[in-house]
């Protein structure tokens, strides 16, 4: 194993990164351009075995980082217009 010594302002400096990155992801999140599972499951209703079955369908759009799946507001809006039923009468 190496060990590797960093100055204090190499550590400030990643931080302030992993600040910024978190901020971002945060943002993006929050103003509803992604979505996690959790929220694409209450908005359908659906569980969260059906969003994996409509993932694994090629049904709905999906982004992977690691373990965590997001899912944009328009990919979700597309889903909805595509399975809709039209009204009779």
């Amino acid at each position: 194993m190496e060990i590797m010594l960093l100055s204090f302002e190499q550590y400030d400096e990643i931080i302030r990164k992993l600040d910024i990155l978190l901020t971002d992801k945060n943002n993006m999140t929050n103003s509803g351009q992604l979505l996690t599972g959790t929220k694409v499951c209450e908005m359908l209703d659906i569980s969260p075995r059906t969003l994996q079955n409509y993932r694994d369908r090629g049904m709905i759009s999906f982004s992977q980082v690691g373990r965590k799946i997001y899912y944009t507001t328009e990919e979700v809006e597309i889903f909805i217009e595509k399975h809709k039923i039209g009204r009779i009468g």
